[in-house]
């Protein structure tokens, strides 16, 4: 097999074609694998998204070289999304206005991504009825909102985090700002108490979350 990378980009390979082509650099281990807030530059194909991708929770899941497979879950957050290349938030001569509606969608995009993680790992984290339901709940106190679509409870949130973009959107062009602002999301009131509850699974009940922003200067 050829490899992959000389075709595609890293977010389209599969998760066993990574791990049997991906070699990994130890440069930024002591960083990546510690819990501080770091930022990663380089040159496009200096191999930042790869590196992002290795320490990501299903890569890692499925590692053979990592024994405490929850000890960090990483989250990798992808941020070239139509969304937030938008530039209407400019039109807003307050600049809080404009820092509202960025990390509205942004937190959006945040918890998105951390659904796709579970969804994509799900059984590895041998949820309880119970607690799923509890979970399940609070997350949709949170939001303010009832999580009835979809069959877990992090399908149901990525269906309302996708019907939440559009109704965003909406409210922006239409110039309803007042109505938006409202209920606008940010990350303290929305990400930080949604990861607080997961750790109740408990597989996760010991995890650090390590939250991977890819962010893209165009």
């Amino acid at each position: 097999m050829e490899n992959p990378f000389v075709f595609d980009r890293p977010n389209n390979i599969s998760v066993d074609d990574f791990l049997k082509f991906y070699i990994k650099d130890n440069t930024y281990t002591r960083f990546l694998e510690s819990t501080r807030n770091i930022i990663l530059i380089g040159v496009r194909g200096s191999g930042k998204t790869s590196t992002l991708l290795y320490y990501s929770y299903p890569i890692q899941l499925k590692n053979d070289e990592v024994t405490d497979k929850q000890k960090i879950i990483g989250i990798h957050i992808p941020c070239k999304n139509p969304l937030l290349g938008k530039r209407e938030y400019l039109l807003y001569k307050d600049d809080t206005k404009k820092y509202i509606a960025v990390e509205h969608f942004l937190t959006i995009n945040i918890l998105s991504s951390i659904c796709e993680t579970f969804l994509s790992t799900y059984e590895s984290l041998e949820i309880d009825i119970e607690i799923e339901k509890e979970i399940t709940d609070y997350i949709s106190f949170i939001l303010n909102t009832e999580l009835k679509l979809g069959k877990t409870v992090f399908e149901k949130v990525k269906l309302f985090l996708t019907r939440e973009s559009i109704e965003s959107q909406r409210k922006l062009n239409n110039d309803d700002f007042e109505s938006f602002i409202d209920y606008s999301f940010s990350f303290n009131n929305t990400v930080v108490p949604i990861l607080e509850q997961l750790k109740s699974i408990p597989k996760l009940n010991d995890s650090h979350f390590s939250l991977f922003l890819m962010m893209y200067k165009t």
